[in-house]
């Protein structure tokens, strides 16, 4: 669309085969104050604020290209990466790079034309990332698809320094679970085995049951630690293993129930071959776990 086209006089011309309302002459009589014009053709102002694009031609179609501007005899700089700074900012130099340049490019040629100056600057700052245009895609159905799609980060419920060694199989960090210890003698290869629960991290748990296997003055803790004293009186050796048997949610002011305490009871009645040392009146204890909802256990903080 070129100026000349928006006069007058073709107006008129046209308005004698299509219907051409006054007010629909004054809106294009204002679209072309708003153009600017240059040898028959209209350009775009350059709008980026950073001022690093380059705009291309307005056809009338509105297509129109626009490019990574670099001013003469400017070649970029970027920070070494052996430098001191920070890994993080480090490790993300290439990327954001590669993101600016894939945003003021209006498509891959354009990219592609451009980008080797950047590559080369990359690679003498000990960068081998490679430049690739990356199109930030929209929110079609396929990106809905896609993010609804990403799996769940996994959660890392092991804090040991060798997972190998973690008590409960890389599960340490686990909390308002029911475990199970069972404990081997090596004389005769006997095993007992006890149910516990615990509503905090069994790490936690695990480290006052070590307590009370080291410390004589706990030794009738639980009844684990009274058989792993009766063991180190008698000078028996002896190993011991943890499981994971459940894991259920402790008592909550909604519900008014304890389904960790009802969870552990249930293995002790109809699982007794996993809790050989635990003792009936275990059944019969009221749940600790509503204590800290009490009220003459509320402190005002």
């Amino acid at each position: 669309m070129t100026a000349k086209l928006l006069n007058k006089a073709p107006l008129d011309f046209a308005s004698n085969f299509n219907t051409i309302t006054p007010f629909e002459k004054h809106v294009i009589f204002q679209a072309k104050k708003t153009m600017l014009f240059n040898a028959k053709s209209t350009w775009c102002k350059r709008t980026d604020p950073s001022f690093e694009v380059t705009m291309g031609s307005f056809d009338g179609t509105e297509t129109w290209t626009y490019k990574p501007y670099l001013k003469p005899n400017n070649t970029p700089l970027y920070v070494h990466k052996q430098s001191n700074h920070p890994p993080l900012i480090i490790r993300n130099i290439p990327e954001s790079i590669n993101r600016r340049l894939t945003n003021i490019s209006s498509n891959e040629t354009t990219f592609n034309t451009t980008a080797p100056v950047y590559q080369e600057a990359l690679l003498k700052s000990g960068y081998g990332y490679h430049l690739r245009y990356k199109p930030q895609s929209p929110n079609t159905r396929q990106h809905i698809l896609t993010k609804h799609n990403l799996q769940p980060a996994t959660q890392n419920n092991c804090n040991c320094r060798a997972q190998t060694q973690c008590p409960l199989e890389g599960n340490c960090l686990a909390n308002t679970i029911v475990y199970q210890a069972t404990v081997t003698r090596h004389d005769n290869n006997k095993e007992e085995s006890y149910i516990g629960l615990t509503e905090n991290t069994f790490k936690t748990r695990y480290t006052a049951h070590k307590s009370s296997f080291n410390h004589k003055d706990k030794r009738n803790a639980t009844t684990l630690s009274e058989y792993i004293w009766k063991l180190k009186d008698t000078n028996v050796e002896h190993t011991v293993k943890w499981k994971l048997i459940s894991k259920a949610r402790a008592y909550t002011t909604s519900s008014k129930t304890c389904n960790l305490c009802l969870e552990e009871k249930f293995f002790i009645i109809h699982k007794p071959s996993l809790a050989t040392l635990n003792k009936r009146n275990e059944l019969i204890s009221s749940c600790r776990h509503r204590n800290k909802h009490l009220l003459c256990n509320y402190s005002n903080r």
